[in-house]
């Protein structure tokens, strides 16, 4: 199972949650902020998380087991444009100077810049 380049933002439970699967979970390039659980999974099967950024959630890495975050992971503010009108195409994209742009890893999808940019929007 792979999960790549998604953003998840203020979730009122889990940003991101496996349940009782037997695969690996490979979790690339995504935003996990300002909810409640940030990346969490039920300690059934296996799950490889890098170059995610986890974000200012309650808990960021543990709901009923811990995910190990990867040695390329961060923890920082992604600096979004705005988040409050999904009509706009400025919606979830990331500021110039935001930590997540040109810091993923490349995954076979289309990125512009030296690098993919961690999240669900290619920024620049």
């Amino acid at each position: 199972v792979h999960l790549y380049n998604n953003t998840s933002d203020l979730s009122a439970w889990l940003g991101i949650y496996v349940e009782q699967s037997t695969a690996t979970v490979t979790s690339r390039n995504n935003i996990v902020t300002n909810g409640l659980y940030g990346w969490g999974w039920d300690g059934t099967g296996t799950i490889s998380s890098d170059y995610d950024d986890v974000y200012n959630n309650t808990y960021n890495y543990n709901y009923t087991a811990a995910v190990t975050p990867g040695a390329h992971s961060i923890s920082a503010n992604p600096n979004f444009v705005q988040t409050t009108d999904p009509t706009q195409t400025t919606y979830y994209l990331l500021n110039s100077g935001s930590p997540c742009v040109d810091t993923g890893v490349n995954v076979r999808l289309p990125y512009l810049g030296a690098a993919p940019d961690i999240g669900g929007v290619e920024s620049h």
